[in-house]
């Protein structure tokens, strides 16, 4: 999941750890949908246009259960477990976050290496109100 800060004037509580806003889980499931409907329309189309019985079992009879399958899973678990992971504290002089749900890291920045820094905010991520930091 990316580290989305809330950008509609959150305050970020000093000295206390906190997760992202809800508004990065809406994001993160909006772009769940928006990348596997393309794939599933493209399976669909692919079945439909080349009428070749194999290609046709292939494709709606594996491939798009697959990628049904594998959407839901994300929408109702992945994208969850993944926000909930997510954690972060300014403290003082230092930025904390923690992140992940196997494979866990912690990275602490000093605020005085921190030189620039750098918002991002695609389409998606305004509808939301959200920014990449």
């Amino acid at each position: 999941m990316s580290s989305a800060m809330d950008t509609r004037g959150e305050d970020v509580t000093t000295g206390s750890e906190q997760g992202l806003p809800r508004a990065a889980l809406r994001y993160e499931n909006l772009r769940t949908v928006v990348t596997a409907v393309p794939v599933m329309a493209a399976l669909l189309a692919v079945a439909l246009l080349l009428r070749v019985e194999w290609v046709t079992v292939v494709a709606l009879g594996i491939l798009l259960p697959l990628c049904v399958l594998g959407t839901l899973l994300d929408l109702v678990l992945i994208n969850r477990l993944q926000y909930r992971a997510y954690r972060f504290a300014v403290d003082g002089g230092t930025v904390q976050i923690h992140r992940g749900i196997l494979f866990r890291s912690r990275t602490t920045v000093s605020v005085v290496q921190i030189l620039s820094v750098d918002v991002v905010q695609g389409p998606l991520l305004r509808g939301t109100g959200l920014s990449v930091v």
